[in-house]
C-alpha cells in the first residue's frame, strides 16, 4: 500500500504518525511519501518539503508567502500524480489540503481521500461540510458530535478521539482497509 500524507503541524504530524504505526501492523510494506515532521520521519515517510513550509498562520503572515504557498501546493500536487498513491491523507492544515485535494479531484486522480480533524464547522461556517463532503471519502474526527455536520451530505466521518483526551484512537483500521480494498 502506498500512502501519501500531509500534515501541517507538530500536533498533526504525532496524530497522523500513531495512525502509520498502527496500519503497518496490518501492512508491513507500507510506504509514506509526503510532508511530515519529526514523529512521521521515524515511520519513514519520505519527505517532498519540510513541514514548516506550510505551517503559516495569520492573515499578515500569508500574504508575503502567497506565491510560494501556491507553488507548494502545484508541487504537491504533481509529486502526488508522480507518485499514484491509493491512499492520501490530509491532517488538519485546511487551508493548503483542501486546496490540494481539490486540484486532484478537479484532475480525476483516482485515489482514496482521508481527512483527519474535522474543520470546527459547528461553530462558525456550516456550509463548509458540504464542500468538505465532495472531496472527500472518509473524515477521521476528534469530537463525538461533529459527524452529524457531515453526515448529512453523505460523508463517511468517525470519531477517533482527540489526542489530549484519549489515550487510544477509536480507529476502526477495517474502516481504512476497506476503502483501500474498494
Amino acid at each position: 500500500m502506498k500512502i501519501f500524507i500531509i500534515t501541517g503541524e507538530e500536533s498533526g504530524d504525532l496524530l497522523a504518525s500513531k495512525i502509520i504505526k498502527k496500519l503497518k501492523n496490518t501492512y508491513p510494506k507500507l510506504h509514506l511519501k509526503g510532508c511530515g515532521s519529526k514523529n512521521l520521519q521515524k515511520e519513514n515517510i519520505e519527505n517532498i518539503f519540510p513541514q514548516q513550509a506550510i505551517n503559516i498562520m495569520g492573515f499578515v503572515e500569508v500574504i508575503p508567502s502567497l506565491l510560494k504557498i501556491i507553488k507548494l501546493i502545484n508541487y504537491t500536487v504533481a509529486e502526488i500524480k508522480k507518485y499514484k498513491p491509493d491512499i492520501i491523507i490530509t491532517v488538519d492544515a485546511p487551508d493548503f489540503n483542501f486546496r490540494v485535494i481539490k486540484k486532484l479531484k478537479k484532475q480525476n486522480f483516482n485515489a482514496k481521500y482521508i481527512h483527519i480533524v474535522a474543520p470546527t464547522v459547528w461553530a462558525y461556517r456550516e456550509y463548509r461540510a458540504k464542500k468538505i463532503a465532495k472531496i472527500y471519502d472518509l473524515l477521521l474526527a476528534l469530537y463525538p458530535f461533529e459527524a452529524p455536520y457531515f453526515e448529512k451530505y453523505q460523508l463517511k466521518t468517525k470519531f477517533i478521539g482527540h489526542p489530549l483526551i484519549y489515550k487510544n484512537y477509536n480507529i476502526n483500521y477495517n474502516l481504512i482497509n476497506k476503502l483501500y480494498k474498494n
